[in-house]
């Protein structure tokens, strides 16, 4: 993939949507419905974090670059984990 194809662009808009999804405090208590059953938001959050940061990790590490992330971020998601 060319290093100009506009992939982190996408990227950083895509990050922006999830930022302003997450950001209505009413969306953690509501439920919904995925393939493994309802869910409160804040589990779905929680869920979603995880995945961003394991994903994240694994994209580091085969492009041979260095990934951190805040430890208080990653709580929740521990815990709910």
């Amino acid at each position: 993939m060319p290093a100009n194809s506009g992939w982190g662009d996408d990227y950083r808009a895509a990050a922006h949507d999830v930022t302003l999804a997450w950001s209505d405090p009413a969306k953690l208590e509501q439920v919904s419905d995925v393939p493994w059953g309802a869910s409160p938001g804040v589990a779905l959050m929680f869920s979603y974090t995880a995945e961003l940061a394991v994903h994240g990790w694994d994209l580091a590490k085969a492009t041979g670059r260095e990934f951190t992330i805040d430890d208080d971020l990653l709580h929740g998601a521990l815990v709910a984990a």
